[in-house]
C-alpha cells in the first residue's frame, strides 16, 4: 500500500501532462523504410496562418541600394521588395495559406560535424477535385527532394512509403468523357476538365512544384509584390489582379513515379535558391489522405 501512495499521485501528474499537450503537436516520428529499418521524420501540421498580401519583405543589412531577390531597396528603405513566405502554416487552401514543411534537425545528431537534417512531412486529407499548397525552404547548394505518398484513410502521420492503392493506377483504361476523369488536371491550363493524360498525370494525384522565380514580382502592386502572394487564385495559372490578367505564374515541374525511389508514389528533385512551393491536387472522385514531404540532400 505504501507504494500505491506514491504511484497514484504520479499517475495523476502524468495524466495531467498528457491532457496539456496540444492535439496537433509537431515533432519527430519514426517511419518504416524499404530496407526494414526505421527513419526519423519531422511531422508538421496545418494551421490557420495566412501570409501577408505579397508575402513577407526580405530584410536587408544596410537599406541603401541593397539588392534582394525581387528588387532594390532605395535610400531609407530598410525592407526590400520580396515575397518571402513565413515559417507558419495555413490550411493549404491558397498559396498565402500554404502548409509549411520546412527543414528540421535531429537533436544531438551530427554527420561530418554538421547537424543531421530530417525529412519533413505533413499528412492531410485531400478532398476530391481540390488542391492544397505547401511551402518549403531551399538552399542553392542542396538538391531539394519533394515527394507525395498516398496513405490509408486513417493515417494522421506519414507511414514512410506509399500505399500504392487506387491512386497508383487511377487513370489506366479511362477514355475521354469518362465520369472518372471529371477532376482530371489539364496540363496546358492547370484547370480541371476531362482529358487523356500521361506521364506525371497518370496517378490519382498531381504534384506541381513552383520555384522562387515563379514568385516573380507583380508590378501592379507596391513591394513586396511576389506573384504567388498577390492572389488567392488556387488554380494559379493565369493570375488575375484588380484590372484583369497580369501574367502567367508558370510551374517549374511535376513530380512523377521514379523507379530509383520505388517507395514513393510521386517524386521530384530540383535545385532552388531561397524557397519553393508545391501544390498537391486530387484528380480522383473520392477524398484521400496524402503525405507531402521534403528533404535537402547533398548535391553531387
Amino acid at each position: 500500500m505504501k507504494y500505491m501512495k506514491v504511484i497514484v499521485p504520479l499517475l495523476v501528474v502524468v495524466a495531467l501532462l498528457i491532457m496539456a499537450l496540444p492535439a496537433s503537436a509537431q515533432g519527430p516520428v519514426y517511419v518504416a523504410t524499404t530496407d526494414r529499418g526505421r527513419q526519423a521524420v519531422f511531422v508538421r501540421t496545418a494551421g490557420t496562418n495566412e501570409d501577408p498580401f505579397g508575402g513577407l519583405p526580405i530584410s536587408t543589412s544596410s537599406g541603401l541600394g541593397s539588392a534582394s531577390k525581387f528588387g532594390l531597396g532605395g535610400p531609407g528603405v530598410f525592407l526590400a521588395a520580396g515575397g518571402k513566405p513565413s515559417d507558419k502554416s495555413g490550411d493549404g487552401t491558397t498559396p498565402r495559406k500554404s502548409i509549411y514543411i520546412g527543414g528540421a534537425w535531429a537533436e544531438g545528431g551530427l554527420v561530418l560535424d554538421r547537424p543531421l537534417e530530417l525529412p519533413t512531412c505533413a499528412t492531410i486529407k485531400l478532398p476530391a477535385g481540390t488542391s492544397r499548397w505547401f511551402k518549403l525552404d531551399a538552399w542553392k547548394n542542396k538538391a531539394q527532394q519533394i515527394w507525395l505518398d498516398d496513405e490509408l484513410n486513417t493515417a494522421t502521420a506519414p507511414s514512410g512509403t506509399a500505399v500504392f492503392g487506387a491512386a497508383d493506377s487511377y487513370m489506366w483504361g479511362q477514355t475521354p468523357g469518362s465520369s472518372w476523369l471529371k477532376n482530371a488536371w489539364d496540363s496546358t491550363w492547370g484547370v480541371t476538365q476531362p482529358a487523356t493524360l500521361g506521364g506525371p498525370f497518370m496517378e490519382g494525384f498531381v504534384l506541381a512544384v513552383y520555384d522562387p522565380n515563379n514568385m516573380r514580382p507583380n508590378y501592379e502592386y507596391p513591394a513586396p509584390n511576389a506573384a504567388l502572394y498577390t492572389t488567392n487564385n488556387v488554380r494559379n495559372r493565369w493570375l488575375v489582379s484588380q484590372s484583369g490578367v497580369i501574367g502567367e505564374s508558370s510551374i517549374h515541374g511535376y513530380a512523377q513515379y521514379n523507379k530509383n525511389q520505388p517507395s514513393h508514389l510521386l517524386w521530384y528533385e530540383g535545385r532552388f535558391d531561397g524557397w519553393a512551393h508545391a501544390r498537391a491536387y486530387n484528380q480522383m472522385i473520392w477524398d484521400a489522405v496524402v503525405s507531402v514531404c521534403t528533404y535537402r540532400a547533398e548535391w553531387f
